[in-house]
């Protein structure tokens, strides 16, 4: 290993350098993302809005209750 590398092998930035973010959310203001084309679905449970598009079919959870009724649905038995 050489001495600009951290255990995990990978090489230190530059002082002063910062990562580039491969993955972080889209630019807002680009109109080709999805995500702000159509307004949220509103949860089936208490009416909170959800990550999901409006047009999504079945039934949309927002993140508390996909997470309530994931416990439950396991701790019945």
């Amino acid at each position: 290993m050489t001495d600009n590398q951290d255990i995990s092998g990978t090489s230190e930035l530059a002082a002063g350098a910062e990562p580039t973010d491969q993955t972080g959310p889209a630019d807002p203001s680009d109109p080709a993302d999805p995500s702000d084309a159509e307004p949220r679905a509103a949860c089936v449970l208490c009416g909170k809005p959800t990550d999901l598009p409006d047009s999504t079919p079945g039934r949309t959870l927002c993140p508390r209750c996909d997470w309530e009724e994931t416990v439950n649905s396991q701790c019945t038995g």
